[in-house]
């Protein structure tokens, strides 16, 4: 292992980890399950090799599940299928079998990449192996009846299809949260081709339902099969097979439907009196069939954050807006992709900064009420480093709707940008417990409190899980903290990357990475850490 390695694993020995990992693959179910034992022994061997970039989704599907070089993991999951299914069963050997071991390996979600420790050394990612009866490692118990929502299926081979599927599951779960009395986890994800494991999500997630469902769309005829299923008892208590017409038919008077009767077949079933749900207005932005598809677009783009997404989300929002310039929706959402566009530099408009408060304060004008148009002024806020504006706004969204796990998490990472930590930990645990399969950028939060508090080792642990790969922040986390630890051949890779992405960014670097950083504090560490790499050289 390398130094770095040892460091932070109390120089545990490679003899000692494969030890280990053979101790393990000895047990029920790994000595099973050839993939699961398979699994384990991959990304601890790129780990002992010191490869852990090279332990995502990609390679593990090539190496361990035998995909082809153009294996797809937004379109196949197999990975994170078997990921999951790791991380329980190393969760429970450690809860049984291995109670007394002194090694501990885990698979922090967010990432394939294990962590490694001796059990009196236990970082932040192994608190969870603790015993249950610990009260100190404990999750938070879920409040209300929850819901395990999992990302809606294509009934057929249609890409055409896909972005009505994330469009409409992203906007479901949205609209579900305003039922006060309900938790909603989710989206999940899982291989198409299996069935869900109820037993399993009512352990892990606490959730007392399911909801799954199933799209074919043609031209504007949508055909969506839901179904809600008890966890407990593994049946399917409701279902139903609606047809719409995007050309007639709201994706507000799809969303009422669909929540209204869910909310009836839970409530039927618990006794409970739900609250009579606000409508923020919602129904006055989405009425018509372009202004759907720019919807659809937009979460698309959320969900895979990937550049070509948000250019098609940029242009499918100006379509859309021409025609309904007054539409406080569509506005609020043009305002996220200038944001990302300034965060990523993307290049999808020009002078996208100087946009954003103009139409974040005119969507908030035409509907006060809009939590996207609010949460705007969050980032915006941030951007601009006004801390107590940023807090204040933040607090205001937050109470608008507490359970919207994207919006929680986009305020902490805002947060944490202009130094609120306390608040920003406290946003970004929620939106875990709302969303338990959430993205690698959620990681930023602690990435960047450890590296402010000179934490470097627990910092690096962080960037491990954070993929943003393709923009010129993804090699700017990485490289600054492998600078601190004075990994300096490690660094230069990454240092390297940034201007194959940004040929001239020593041209004004701090000014390319203020928008994520924003503090002269955070700049100043990270700039000092790129120096430490050695930037200043090129």
């Amino acid at each position: 292992m390398d130094s770095l390695n040892n460091t932070v694993f109390n120089s545990l020995t490679r003899e000692e980890i494969i030890a280990q990992v053979d101790r393990i693959c000895s047990t029920t179910p790994f000595n099973r399950s050839d993939r699961l034992r398979y699994f384990l022994k991959f990304i601890i061997n790129e780990y002992l090799k010191g490869n852990i970039d090279q332990i995502k989704a990609y390679t593990i599907a090539v190496a361990v599940f035998d995909r082809p070089d153009h294996f797809d993991p937004q379109t196949d999951n197999i990975v994170r299928v078997y990921g999951g299914k790791l991380r329980r069963e190393l969760k429970n050997y450690y809860r049984n079998t291995g109670k007394d071991d002194a090694i501990v390996i885990i698979v922090p979600k967010g990432g394939y990449a294990p962590v490694i420790f001796h059990k009196d050394n236990v970082p932040v990612e192994g608190r969870e192996m603790q015993t249950p009866s610990d009260p100190q490692f404990m999750m938070r118990e879920i409040e209300y009846p929850s819901i395990a929502v999992f990302m809606f299926n294509n009934l057929e081979e249609n890409k055409n299809s896909s972005s009505v599927r994330i469009g409409i599951t992203c906007e479901l779960i949205v609209a579900l949260t305003k039922f006060v009395p309900f938790q909603i986890i989710g989206p999940l994800t899982k291989d198409s081709n299996k069935e869900v494991d109820f037993r399993q999500i009512q352990s892990e997630y606490k959730a007392q339902f399911v909801l799954q469902g199933w799209i074919s769309t043609q031209g504007s005829n949508v055909k969506i099969i839901v179904a809600l299923s008890d966890t407990s008892t593994r049946k399917k208590i409701w279902g139903k097979t609606y047809h719409f017409d995007l050309e007639d038919t709201s994706l507000f008077k799809i969303e009422e439907e669909l929540t209204g009767q869910i909310a009836a077949a839970v409530g039927d079933g618990l006794g409970i009196i739900f609250r009579q749900i606000k409508h923020d207005t919602y129904n006055k932005h989405i009425t018509y069939n372009d202004v759907t598809q720019a919807v659809f677009a937009y979460n698309t783009a959320w969900f895979t954050q990937h550049p070509d997404d948000w250019r098609k989300a940029y242009t499918s929002l100006k379509n859309a807006i021409k025609l309904h310039p007054q539409n406080a929706l569509l506005l609020a959402l043009e305002v996220n992709v200038h944001y990302g566009d300034v965060m990523f530099e993307m290049g999808i408009t020009s002078n996208p900064a100087d946009r954003m408060e103009a139409l974040a304060t005119k969507a908030i004008s035409l509907d006060p009420n809009l939590q996207i148009a609010r949460y705007n002024m969050v980032v915006i806020n941030s951007y601009f480093n006004r801390k107590e504006a940023c807090i204040r706004e933040a607090k205001i969204v937050e109470q608008m709707n507490p359970n919207h796990a994207r919006i929680l998490a986009g305020c902490s990472i805002a947060l944490t940008s202009v130094g609120a930590y306390d608040l920003a930990k406290q946003y970004v645990e929620r939106a875990k417990q709302l969303n338990p399969q959430y993205p690698g950028w959620y990681h930023f939060v602690d990435y960047m409190q450890f590296f402010a508090n000179g934490q470097y080792n627990e910092a690096w642990l962080e960037v491990q899980k954070i993929h943003i790969e393709g923009t010129f922040i993804h090699p700017i986390l990485r490289g600054a903290i492998l600078g601190k630890l004075n990994k300096i051949d490690e660094a230069k890779l990454y240092i390297q990357e940034i201007f194959q992405i940004k040929p001239d960014f020593l041209k004004n670097p701090r000014r390319s990475f203020q928008a994520l950083f924003v503090t002269e504090k955070h700049m100043d560490i990270i700039w000092d850490g790129l120096c430490l790499a050695g930037i200043e050289e090129y």
